[in-house]
């Protein structure tokens, strides 16, 4: 589902082991070690934007075990070092329309630059 190209999202610091949480509620899409990303986690929501969480270490039991749904700040895995990664951090990318956007304005931080 994630565009070609390369780190049309965000990075963001984060200790190994840390907890990552869905920002919003939305359909499990894929869960799958896709090369540079690592083991990555995507979910669509109900508005229509993907989301996709990559550089994680495991997933949620619930997840790895089918659950397909989940809500907004649902348990959705582990910060890892899979993938191609320069340190312990979570990737960030919105979708919308098939294409990368600006994940700031759904996260309440300042634009990325």
């Amino acid at each position: 589902m994630a565009p070609a190209g390369f780190h049309n999202g965000i990075d963001m610091p984060a200790p190994a082991g840390g907890y990552v949480y869905a920002v919003a509620g939305g359909q499990v899409l894929m869960v799958k070690k896709m090369g540079l990303g690592g083991l990555q986690i995507e979910l669509r929501h109900p508005d229509g934007l993907v989301t996709v969480y990559s550089h994680l270490g495991s997933v949620a039991p619930a997840i790895a075990n089918g659950q397909r749904v989940v809500a907004a700040g649902s348990w959705l895995g582990r910060i890892g070092r899979t993938g191609v990664t320069y340190g312990t951090h979570l990737f960030f990318m919105v979708i919308s329309n098939g294409k990368a956007v600006d994940p700031a304005q759904y996260l309440g931080v300042a634009h990325c630059k």
